[in-house]
């Protein structure tokens, strides 16, 4: 599971290209890696080694231009779970404006709005904690409460207006120029948390994606990726009513013939990629 590709000096927190690229050579030469459509039955060893299905979630513009590159050269597919409604409306997701406005606080702490009593120290290895903090509580509010809770933080930051990013999310073209090597799935319109949203809405985010997605792409995606891996029973009763059939979480682990197909799990891959040792215990 990946999520941003970026060069030096890019202001969001991401893997670096040249480390991308040597991931992918090290998956190239240990492993096997598949086509979505092979996931259900390509869930067992591939002559012993490890078949592995490579993920994007939220489809940031870093995947057309840096990452999409780099698979291509090497002949590997992968999938992309784009948020639908930011390819439509291009904006800044909330945890991007946090990032942007802890980094960019003159402070050196916050009173966090609605913890009065709570300071919270800024300004160098203190930013990531704090940003850390705030994502646990963000995550715990309803989902209408999110965004307007996180307008009193950045307020509270004092922070300068943010700067010009450009567009984060790919743009339609950008999606259908790389579909020859990449899957598109379902990653809900606006990128609520599953379980602090109602029914109705919970329907509303989950078919209005693959509708998106099938009117842009012309392919009806059957692949999910549940927001922040949040999901609820009543969450996996709807991706499947809505005719997707593999959704995936972010918890780590491999994937085998006993597995959940509406709660498949993922390795989460940072600045290493788990060793060849690592991969065949596991799968053992």
């Amino acid at each position: 599971m990946y999520h941003r590709v970026g060069q030096k000096g890019d202001v969001f927190p991401h893997l670096g290209i040249d480390e991308f690229e040597r991931q992918l050579d090290w998956l190239g030469t240990h492993c096997t890696v598949i086509d979505p459509s092979g996931l259900r039955r390509g869930a067992s060893a591939h002559g012993g080694r490890v078949p592995i299905l490579i993920t994007f979630d939220d489809g940031t513009r870093d995947y057309h231009d840096l990452a999409y590159p780099a698979l291509k050269r090497r002949g590997m597919p992968a999938v992309v779970f784009p948020i639908t409604d930011f390819v439509d409306r291009p904006r800044l997701l909330w945890f991007d404006r946090l990032h942007l406005a802890v980094h960019g606080s003159p402070a050196r702490e916050v009173v966090l709005p609605w913890s009065p009593n709570r300071r919270v120290r800024l300004g160098g290895d203190h930013n990531e904690r704090a940003i850390l903090e705030v994502k646990r509580h963000l995550k715990s509010l309803p989902d209408v409460e999110v965004e307007p809770t996180l307008d009193r933080l950045v307020a509270a930051l004092g922070a300068p207006a943010s700067p010009d990013v450009g567009r984060q999310i790919m743009t339609w073209d950008e999606i259908r120029s790389t579909m020859d090597l990449t899957t598109y799935g379902g990653h809900t319109h606006t990128h609520p948390m599953m379980s602090k949203v109602d029914s109705v809405r919970l329907d509303h985010e989950i078919r209005t994606c693959r509708d998106r997605l099938t009117a842009e792409t012309g392919m009806t995606p059957t692949l999910f990726a549940y927001p922040n891996g949040d999901y609820t029973p009543e969450a996996k009763q709807r991706v499947a009513a809505a005719g997707f059939d593999v959704a995936f979480s972010i918890e780590d682990g491999m994937t085998d013939m006993t597995t959940d197909w509406l709660e498949v799990r993922r390795v989460g891959v940072g600045n290493i990629v788990p060793t060849v040792w690592m991969m065949r215990e596991t799968w053992n």
